[in-house]
C-alpha cells in the first residue's frame, strides 16, 4: 500500500479508537463548535465526547482525502508525460477515493448497527427501559443531547423517561433546556430533574440529557427542595481549580447527590482563590451522611476553586486520628511541643474543634509554667498538626463584618497531609494576631 493510503487507515483506525475508547476526565480547556457536532464544555459527558471526537475524525478525514485528491489532479495534469509521474498521481488519486470511501462506510455501518455510537443516545443498565419522545400515543428514541429542537418529531414535543424497575432502581434524568440553538443562552438555561415514569415537555432551542450520579453540582440559581434554579453543571467528583463559566464567582447553590445504598458520601468547600490548597475565603465544610439528595445556598464567598472529597461513613478505617502540636514539627523529641490528641473516636463521622477552649496537654513534656500559660488553647500557639491516616483537616477563623452581622465570612485553609509550620501556610502568614485558626475541623475522607 502507498504512503498516503498508510496514513488514511491510520487516521481511519484512530477514529474506530476514539469512537469505542474511554475517555478521561475533560481538562478544563475550550474545545471548538463544529457545525453538526454537540457543543463541548468541562462539565460533558463521556457519550457527549464520542460523537464529537468521531465526527472531528470523519471531518479530519475527509479534509485530508479531498486534498490528497487535489494533490492527485495537479500531480496528474503537470506530470507531462512522465510514466512515474503518471502513476503516482494515479495512486494518490485511488488512495484519497479510498480513504473517502472507507470514512463514508464507517459512518453509514456504524449508523446502521446502532445510531447511538454516531449520536448517542440514553440508555443505562439494569432494567432501565430508556428515555424517548413521546405525543402521548406512540414513543421514539430521544438522543441524549438535540442542538436544534426544530429536529424533533412533529408532535413529539415531551420526553418520558420509562424504566422497568421503579425508582428505587433507575437514576434520576437529568435534562438541560437551552434557549437558543447549539446549546446557547446558557445564562438563561435551566435544568430539571424526572425521576422513572416521569416526563417534561421539551421547549427552548436545544436540550442535552444525562442520568444523574453521585457527586457534587454547581448551579447558578437558588436551591429548590433538594434540586437548584437555573443551570446546573454535570457531576463533579474532584477538586477544581479556577472554575469556568457560568460558575466562576457565581456559584450560588450547590447539590450533592449521595449514593446511600453502596456508602458514597460527598461534601465539598468552596473557595475564593483559584486554588483549593491556598488560604483565603470560603465556605465551610458541606456533607451529609443521612440524605441521598442535598442542596445548600452560597451566600459568603464568590466561589472559583472547590474542594470535593468523600465522607468515609465507617470512619474507623480511615486512620488513627490527628496530633495538634505547640511547636513546628511537634512529633519529633527535641521540640518538647505542648500537644493534643484527637482520636478516631473522637471525630466519628466528622468534628469541629473550639481552638480557642481546648487546651494543650503537656504531661512528660519540660516546659516552663510561663510557656504552658501563653500556650494553652490550640489558637495560641498553632505550631503543626500530625494527620495519622486519610483526614481533611481544615482550620477556620470567622470574619465578621462589623457594619453588617449577615455579612461574615469564613478564611479557611484545608489539608489532608501533615502540617510541619503552620506559622508558614498561607492561613496564619497572611493573618493578623486576630484572624489566627478559630476552629479546627476534621472530616474522615476516602
Amino acid at each position: 500500500m502507498k504512503k498516503n493510503q498508510k496514513y488514511l487507515v491510520a487516521i481511519l483506525s484512530i477514529i474506530f479508537l476514539f469512537a469505542g475508547g474511554h475517555f478521561a476526565s475533560a481538562l478544563e480547556v475550550t474545545y471548538p463548535q463544529i457545525p453538526f457536532l454537540p457543543v463541548l464544555d468541562n462539565y460533558s459527558t463521556l457519550p457527549t465526547y464520542v460523537s464529537y471526537f468521531f465526527g472531528l475524525g470523519t471531518y479530519i478525514v475527509g479534509v485530508l482525502a479531498v486534498i490528497s485528491l487535489a494533490i492527485g489532479g495537479l500531480q496528474l495534469i503537470m506530470s507531462a508525460q512522465n510514466p512515474d509521474n503518471i502513476s503516482n498521481a494515479k495512486d494518490r488519486i485511488k488512495g484519497a477515493l479510498l480513504g473517502l470511501a472507507l470514512t463514508v462506510s464507517a459512518f453509514i455501518i456504524l449508523n446502521t448497527i446502532n445510531p447511538s455510537l454516531v449520536s448517542p443516545v440514553l440508555t443505562s443498565s439494569g432494567e432501565l427501559a430508556g428515555v424517548f419522545y413521546t405525543n402521548g400515543n406512540e414513543t421514539k428514541s430521544a438522543p441524549q443531547a438535540e442542538a436544534d429542537t426544530n429536529n424533533i418529531p412533529q408532535g413529539f414535543d415531551t420526553i418520558i423517561y420509562k424504566c422497568a424497575g421503579g425508582n428505587a432502581y433507575s437514576p434520576a434524568l437529568l435534562i438541560w433546556q437551552f434557549p437558543l440553538k447549539d446549546f446557547g443562552g446558557i445564562y438563561r438555561a435551566r435544568t430539571e430533574r424526572i425521576t422513572c415514569g416521569g416526563s417534561m415537555p421539551i421547549g427552548g432551542g436545544s436540550f442535552k440529557m444525562t442520568f444523574e450520579t453521585p457527586g457534587v453540582y454547581f448551579c447558578t440559581g437558588e436551591c429548590r427542595d433538594d434540586m437548584c434554579d437555573g443551570y446546573m453543571s454535570d457531576v463533579i467528583v474532584s477538586d477544581r481549580s479556577q472554575i469556568q463559566d457560568p460558575f466562576k464567582s457565581n456559584v450560588v447553590s450547590v447539590r450533592i447527590v449521595n449514593d446511600t445504598t453502596h456508602g458514597v458520601y460527598y461534601g465539598f468547600v468552596l473557595h475564593k482563590n483559584d486554588d483549593p490548597a491556598r488560604g483565603g475565603e470560603c465556605t465551610i465544610f458541606s456533607y451529609t451522611t443521612s440524605k441521598s439528595n442535598y442542596c445548600k445556598n452560597i451566600t459568603n464567598v464568590s466561589a472559583n476553586s472547590a474542594n470535593i472529597f468523600l465522607v468515609n461513613k465507617d470512619y474507623a478505617s480511615s486512620g488513627d486520628g490527628i496530633i495538634l502540636y505547640s511547636e513546628p514539627y511537634g512529633w519529633n523529641n527535641d521540640a518538647q511541643a505542648g500537644y493534643f490528641k484527637v482520636t478516631k473516636d473522637d471525630i466519628g463521622a466528622g468534628l469541629s474543634l473550639d481552638a480557642t477552649k481546648n487546651n494543650f496537654q503537656y504531661n512528660g513534656i519540660s516546659r516552663t509554667d510561663a510557656y504552658q500559660n501563653s500556650c494553652k488553647t490550640l489558637n495560641k500557639c498553632p505550631g503543626s498538626i500530625k494527620i495519622q491516616g486519610n483526614y481533611l483537616v481544615g482550620i477556620f477563623k470567622k470574619l465578621t463584618n462589623e457594619a453588617s452581622a449577615n455579612a461574615s465570612k469564613w478564611y479557611c485553609q484545608i489539608f489532608d497531609k501533615d502540617i510541619p509550620d503552620l506559622g508558614k501556610t498561607e492561613f496564619i502568614a497572611t493573618t493578623s494576631a486576630n484572624h489566627n485558626m478559630e476552629t479546627v475541623d476534621i472530616i474522615p475522607i476516602k
